[in-house]
């Protein structure tokens, strides 16, 4: 009976250090997931902001390009 426990106490050690390294396994994957989603949120903001930008030039452009109108009839 003792050595079936000792055998049985051996297997879980064994089991709880495989958990163990999964455990470890998985905070890394977690890890990894956490940095590409921040990553990907900084691409996300970059891109609102060129977007931003890009629509606030157009805007001046257009509002320009009507004023030039306005005041040159040969443009029209």
């Amino acid at each position: 009976m003792s050595a079936n426990l000792t055998q049985t106490v051996l297997t879980l050690n064994k089991e709880f250090d495989k958990a163990q390294d999964n455990l470890h396994s998985i905070a890394q994957l977690c890890s990894q997931a956490e940095e590409r989603i921040r990553k990907s949120q900084s691409l996300q903001n970059d891109f609102a902001r060129q977007f931003h930008r890009l629509s606030e030039q157009t805007r001046q452009i257009i509002t320009a390009a009507e004023s030039l109108q306005d005041t040159d009839p040969t443009l029209k």
